[in-house]
């Protein structure tokens, strides 16, 4: 057998590497070449929704004043939020604990009860993520005396995903186009595609610096930055030599 043309190597090289995904069952018996490529796409979107945590800790001789206490400061607390949400806002109770204290009492080398801890926590949700500054400020007006956040997202994360895989997937068509002109082939349909993606979370930035002494309170700053939405897509092309 006469050996294989110079022109003819880098095809071969070609199609030996893409046939190492599989085919579709359907195609399985068929033994169609094919040729594999992954595209990628990442893209950045601004967040329009924002969740922060607000509640009150209160610490009583007895269960029954710190539960007291407790409700008297997340009546405030409610109220101050309440008066500060959008139409679309939501608000709901997310935790509520109440327990013995107890601190270690050196002398006696026991635990010694100080009193009962009731806490309650309020979970805001505001499409309007410039807005949780001015809520945060008004709850911890109110009494807040725990907050944790905040923490950004999308209302509709599916969207953006798609967006970003219709761009991973023209990343692929493009690679395929250009892998199957270098190699001189025809490119034809998908065969087959797999698609995964993923939306990071964005960790809580940090909030504004106290202001000095004697100075008017700022408003709490808080930046929600950009949520970066990553989609990858594995396509498998028919190809065929050129006519």
């Amino acid at each position: 057998m006469a050996p294989p043309r110079p022109g003819m190597i880098p095809i071969l090289l070609v199609l030996g590497l893409l046939l190492a995904w599989p085919a579709p069952a359907a195609l399985a018996g068929e033994r169609q070449p094919g040729l594999a490529v992954t595209g990628r796409a990442s893209q950045e979107f601004s967040p329009d929704q924002g969740r922060l945590v607000v509640g009150a800790i209160t610490l009583a001789p007895t269960s029954a004043e710190a539960a007291r206490q407790n409700a008297a400061a997340m009546e405030k607390i409610s109220a101050a939020v309440k008066a500060k949400l959008g139409g679309q806002d939501r608000l709901k109770s997310v935790g509520y604990s109440l327990y013995p204290r107890s601190e270690w009492d050196q002398a006696t080398r026991r635990a010694k009860r100080v009193g009962y801890e009731a806490s309650n926590r309020l979970e805001i949700t505001s499409r309007d993520p410039q807005a949780l500054g001015a809520i945060l400020d008004a709850a911890v007006a109110a009494g807040a005396n725990s907050v944790s956040g905040p923490a950004w997202s999308l209302a509709d994360p599916a969207a953006a995903r798609r967006q970003v895989q219709a761009l991973a997937l023209a990343d692929a068509l493009a690679q395929a186009q250009a892998l199957a002109s270098a190699a001189g082939l025809k490119l034809g349909a998908i065969l087959a595609l797999e698609v995964d993606g993923a939306t990071p979370p964005l960790s809580s930035p940090k909030l504004a610096m106290a202001a000095p002494p004697g100075a008017p309170a700022p408003e709490t700053a808080l930046e929600p930055g950009l949520i970066a939405v990553q989609a990858t897509v594995r396509c498998l092309f028919a190809i065929s030599p050129q006519p």
